[in-house]
């Protein structure tokens, strides 16, 4: 029973950032600690309750307890929202829900709040920016790529003199969704439209024609491994056979690769019983760097170090860069963002 508890109190608060014991919470990191506030009093709710035998048509693990529960939880508040048009903190509710729908994969559920606070002339930016987001998302699930473009392009007009960090991950969750309902052009023009609107900068523009290349590869068997493993085992899809993998190609020397670690670890520890694997191919120089690092952060799943095969066949030149491949060994999405990676594993492993 403990053990399930910690478990559940480590994905809230991930261990490498804070250590939370009833008696002595510590501080975590900003970022990290709000990406996982959202399941906070869930997991400990959930915690308390643990000594209790569930009952039989009750979820057997945390995965699908956690993911039950944080539904359950969503829809209470989303009926909230609905029913109480009037009371004063609906506008915290409505917000709450536009920030949590698209990292669950539930964002049709509340295109209609989304298009309440477009239409509001008091919204605020960061509510209307969550609306937007919630719109976008939502038109490409439903298959309704024409106006899901469309609202792409207005969201990208907006934020024409910004910062193009924001802009680059809305067009990747976005071109996730239009991936898995197989409309490789939706999601190719997804990154016409990104290299359109930041024409001056090289950095957009080169990284916009890597993922569209990689998309090519969406739907088709997986490209050959044929490499060792940091235990010298030749790897193969076979190995993988009826498993989903999440393919992570990273570097010890890329920071932006080193801040997915602790989400990686986490969804390792969660999926561990569900039929999913984490493959890391390392670009690094030499094979005791990534060896040392291994051990060094106690990462417990495969490895291998290539830079000259198989990344080629995986059209990758910029790194971090994160693919999933189903049970059957078909690549089913590139250049997943970091956020869509939960809610991505339990629905192509499901």
């Amino acid at each position: 029973m403990l053990r399930d508890i910690e478990r559940a109190t480590w994905y809230a608060c991930p261990t490498s950032l804070t250590l939370v014991t009833w008696n002595e919470p510590r501080l975590a990191d900003d970022m990290l600690l709000r990406q996982y506030l959202f399941y906070g009093e869930l997991i400990v709710a959930a915690a308390w309750a643990w000594h209790a035998p569930l009952p039989a048509n009750e979820p057997s693990n945390f995965s699908s307890l956690l993911t039950s529960q944080t539904r359950a939880t969503f829809a209470s508040i989303l009926r909230y929202a609905e029913e109480r048009p009037a009371a004063p903190d609906r506008p915290a509710a409505v917000h709450w829900l536009l920030q949590h729908a698209p990292p669950n994969g539930w964002e049709q559920d509340v295109i209609s709040l989304a298009e309440q606070v477009l239409r509001a002339e008091s919204a605020d930016p960061d509510l209307i920016a969550s609306a937007r987001r919630v719109v976008i998302l939502g038109l490409a699930s439903r298959g309704e790529v024409a106006p899901a473009l469309d609202a792409l392009d207005l969201d990208l007009r907006s934020r024409r003199l910004r910062n193009p960090n924001g802009a680059i991950e809305l067009c990747q969750s976005l071109a996730v969704r239009f991936q898995l309902r197989q409309e490789r052009a939706a999601a190719e023009a997804v990154y016409d439209r990104l290299q359109t609107n930041y024409f001056l900068n090289p950095e957009v523009r080169d990284a916009c024609d890597a993922r569209k290349e990689r998309l090519r590869l969406v739907g088709q068997p997986a490209p050959p491994l044929d490499v060792p493993d940091l235990d010298g085992r030749m790897l193969d899809w076979q190995q993988f056979q009826g498993q989903v993998v999440l393919v992570d190609f990273w570097a010890t020397n890329c920071r932006p690769c080193l801040d997915e670690l602790p989400r990686l670890k986490q969804l390792a520890r969660e999926f561990r019983t569900n039929g999913v694997e984490i493959l890391g191919i390392s670009l690094d120089p030499d094979v005791e760097t990534v060896h040392a690092f291994r051990q060094a952060q106690r990462l417990e799943w495969r490895f291998a170090l290539d830079r000259d095969q198989v990344a080629p066949r995986f059209r990758v030149r910029l790194i971090p860069c994160l693919m999933v491949v189903d049970r059957k060994g078909n690549l089913v999405a590139v250049d997943v963002p970091p956020d869509d990676l939960r809610w991505l594993l339990l629905r192509v492993g499901g």
